[in-house]
């Protein structure tokens, strides 16, 4: 995936960019009617600080060679290892469709999935479909974190 800064948008530009989705996010999150799914956010625990760690790191990284990825992989085990209990299956569903994606981009000599052909992305897609699902609700609580802990 391109760089966005080489394409000319500014970091303040990004960092409005992010605020609006998380913030949205975060509205959306708290604004269902129902109680089910939702989570409580402690801004404190320290996956929400290896969370940040995986982003900026992800963000400051081409994510295109095999030490990228092995770093970031490293970084979700860390993840993985410091949520809570209840937290702890979905987590490794995260890992293992991170491990995947590593095993498959390296068969692709680590192009981003952007550039992946569309028949292998939408295979993979396919594939990790439901896992992804799950794996979106703790995405979503960490990108909670990562906004409460700006303000």
């Amino acid at each position: 995936m391109p760089n966005p800064l080489r394409l000319g948008f500014s970091s303040d530009f990004l960092s409005l960019f992010y605020y609006f989705f998380y913030s949205l996010s975060l509205v959306l999150l708290f604004s269902c009617s129902s109680n089910e799914g939702r989570v409580e956010i402690d801004s404190d625990f320290i996956y929400c600080e290896v969370w940040e760690e995986i982003e900026m790191f992800a963000n400051s990284s081409e994510m295109n060679s095999k030490s990228d990825w092995d770093k970031k992989t490293e970084l979700i085990e860390r993840l993985v290892s410091k949520l809570p209990d209840e937290w702890k299956q979905t987590g490794s569903i995260y890992l293992n469709i991170v491990k995947a994606r590593v095993e498959l981009l390296a068969q692709y000599d680590y192009l981003s999935p952007q550039e992946l052909p569309n028949v292998v992305l939408k295979t993979f897609i396919d594939n990790y479909y439901e896992d992804q699902q799950k794996a979106d609700k703790l995405m979503n609580l960490f990108k909670n974190c990562m906004l409460i802990n700006r303000f």
